[in-house]
């Protein structure tokens, strides 16, 4: 559900690419966002475990950015 877009003032076009990313995508989204941010904390706490929380973020962001790119197409429709 987007609570952030009023669906019914997309066009056509706009719906279309946005059916494109499916639950599992915005799920990696916010899990390389909230790692991220739990890694960077680690790492000023000085905690043995946050390199390992990056790279999994890190993992997340090169999933989501390989489906953006290259199964959506996203450069195109921009």
């Amino acid at each position: 559900m987007d609570l952030l877009v009023d669906l019914t003032k997309l066009n056509d076009a706009e719906l279309e690419f946005r059916s494109r990313f499916p639950l599992w995508i915005k799920m990696f989204n916010a899990a390389a966002v909230s790692l991220g941010f739990l890694g960077s904390i680690g790492l000023v706490l000085r905690k043995a475990w946050s390199k390992s929380v990056l790279v999994i973020s890190l993992i997340s962001v090169i999933i989501q950015l390989y489906h953006s790119f290259f199964v959506v197409y996203s450069l195109d429709y921009l």
